[in-house]
């Protein structure tokens, strides 16, 4: 089955097909996962409100650190409920700590766009798996869970491992094991 990944990896066209494997204990998604890093920056406008009244800086930075800081918990910990549901219900599906995650091929351009990546930072590469019944098909709209609480995180994990889609899915597939990255794709 050929799929769609999208990758900082440095990768030389040369060496292409060019046979991989999830043998990481942590994928790079995992591991930014586990980084605080801001990523809700004061923009132009408030930029130049703070360079009217300065004082107005000393207001917004901890506002700022403070919504940084629980944007980031509730990201990890949405995660570690996610992971923790597939744990004790669903073991035999790829872990979202381990795997790599894979897109449909047909809709790859449209798909960067809604999962937010970044043309300039990413790689579009195609991927062949195959063994298609390792695939796990999940809808990445339902990770959209983060201001819940801890059981209703819980119950969106279910639906999540479950299978279940909802009305406009975001598709991913996770996957662990041997694949074969086959070139590069061209962003459209």
């Amino acid at each position: 089955m050929r799929l769609a990944h999208y990758t900082s990896w440095e990768l030389d066209d040369s060496v292409f097909p060019m046979t991989c494997g999830t043998t990481w204990d942590e994928s790079n998604y995992w591991k930014q996962k586990l980084i605080q890093e801001p990523d809700i920056q004061y923009n132009d406008l408030v930029e130049r409100l703070c360079a009217i009244q300065p004082q107005l800086r000393e207001l917004l930075t901890p506002l700022f650190d403070l919504v940084n800081h629980g944007k980031y918990a509730s990201e990890l910990l949405k995660e570690l409920v996610f992971e923790g549901v597939r744990q004790e219900h669903f073991p035999t599906l790829p872990s979202r700590r381990r795997c790599i995650f894979l897109l449909p091929l047909e809709d790859h351009n449209s798909a960067i766009k809604r999962f937010g990546f970044s043309t300039e930072r990413s790689t579009a590469v195609e991927i062949s798996v195959d063994n298609a019944e390792d695939l796990f098909l999940a809808d990445a709209s339902l990770l959209n869970c983060n201001l819940l609480k801890h059981d209703e995180l819980k119950k969106e994990a279910q639906r999540y491992w479950s299978g279940h889609q909802s009305g406009e899915p975001l598709l991913e597939y996770l996957y662990v094991g041997q694949f074969a990255i086959v070139g590069r794709l061209q962003p459209g």
